[in-house]
């Protein structure tokens, strides 16, 4: 279904003129997507073979080439409760790039949850 709905304006059929109509829940949607595209455009190397990969899918390449800026990016954007949640998902499964990453993935969480708590209590 097409969330953009067009409807002729004016009595006349042969004036041409569309204006979309468009909720204000679909508007909402449709500038997420937007958002998120070029949050992922700063960080393309993520899934480059998959231009069309979900958020789950680049938040766990990102947890597996663990970087401090980049995760914290992802944090500001996503919450930190979704990357623990992206990151005990993949913790599960056994495998040795998990195993590499882990450490360092712990660190810069515990890391990035610090630095939230201590902004928290200033303001």
């Amino acid at each position: 279904m097409n969330p953009i709905r067009h409807h002729q304006r004016g009595s006349s059929p042969s004036r041409g003129e569309n204006i979309c109509v468009i909720s204000c829940r679909e508007q909402h949607y449709a500038s997420r997507v937007t958002q998120r595209s070029l949050f992922w455009k700063r960080h393309p190397g993520l899934a480059w073979s998959n231009p069309d990969a979900d958020d789950a899918t680049r938040i766990r390449a990102a947890l597996l080439r663990p970087r401090f800026q980049r995760l914290l990016d992802i944090a500001s954007e996503f919450g930190l409760d979704r990357l623990q949640t992206e990151w005990e998902a993949l913790s599960d499964e056994s495998d040795d790039t998990v195993e590499r990453a882990k450490a360092p993935v712990k660190r810069i969480l515990r890391n990035i949850e610090a630095g939230f708590n201590h902004a928290d209590s200033q303001s």
